[in-house]
């Protein structure tokens, strides 16, 4: 079957499409137009480029600007948080909104003379100290349902690598793959469609000879694997959901 019918092909070859006609153009232009071409595009590459690296220093030269022309409202150990930990835009937004400071706040992480980092409070004047303090120790950089997720992505990953080492059958290890499933799933579902054995491969591209009478066995052996690897996941991705705090979500344990 033609990959395309006979009019597209009449298009190509009378230079009617965007790419071919620009093609067929360089290519009357010989070795130098080409190379002027590649020169031209290079410079074009380069010139973003350059535009590119100026916003970001221009948004960098901003945001330390800002900085420069506010005052330091107040310094606070980090420790004073909830959590020991600091989301600067976070807590901005929270200081701006409580009316601690007047105008934006910002907040940045520092160290001191004896390198303890502290969270430095910026702005242009403080309207209630007392406020500003009670917000610094009550902030949250993550929430349960940040830590919760962050957890989920770290069972995925360890339930991934766990599937990508394959299972074994008779002291050979064979895949477990999309892919691989859709194999063995085949051979399972239409093993009359098949020429006994069939060759397949190992994780390690050993060629392994598979009779039809042990079919089944085969295709238990990678059912039990990965579904053991999903369930035990799933076991502990119930318990993260079903904690109440943050110690509770760390007390769940992937030892796998």
């Amino acid at each position: 079957m033609p990959l395309f019918n006979k009019r597209m092909a009449h298009n190509v070859q009378a230079g009617q499409t965007g790419s071919g006609a620009k093609q067929k153009k360089r290519s009357h232009r010989g070795p130098a137009g080409e190379a002027k071409d590649k020169q031209k595009e290079k410079r074009k590459a380069d010139k973003n480029d350059r535009r590119k690296r100026a916003r970001c220093n221009r948004k960098k030269y901003l945001q330390e600007d800002w900085i420069m022309t506010k005052q330091l409202l107040k310094t606070y150990p980090l420790t004073t948080t909830s959590d020991g930990q600091l989301k600067a835009s976070k807590l901005g937004q929270a200081i701006k909104g409580d009316g601690c400071v007047v105008d934006y706040a910002c907040c940045n992480l520092s160290k001191d003379n004896e390198d303890n980092v502290i969270i430095e409070v910026y702005g242009n004047s403080l309207a209630d100290e007392a406020a500003l303090d009670t917000l610094v120790q009550n902030h949250v950089a993550f929430s349960l349902a940040d830590c919760k997720a962050a957890r989920y992505v770290e069972i995925d990953a360890k339930t991934g690598g766990l599937i990508s080492a394959g299972f074994v059958y008779d002291s050979k290890t064979f895949s477990l793959s999309p892919n691989a499933q859709a194999n063995w799933n085949s051979l399972m579902d239409n093993q009359s469609e098949f020429n006994w054995p069939v060759d397949i491969t190992t994780i390690d591209n050993d060629t392994y000879s598979l009779e039809v009478a042990n079919i089944s066995a085969f295709w238990n052996a990678a059912k039990n694997v990965l579904k053991g690897h999903l369930d035990s996941g799933r076991v502990l991705k119930k318990q993260i959901f079903d904690a109440t705090d943050k110690a509770g979500v760390d007390a769940v344990v992937d030892s796998r």
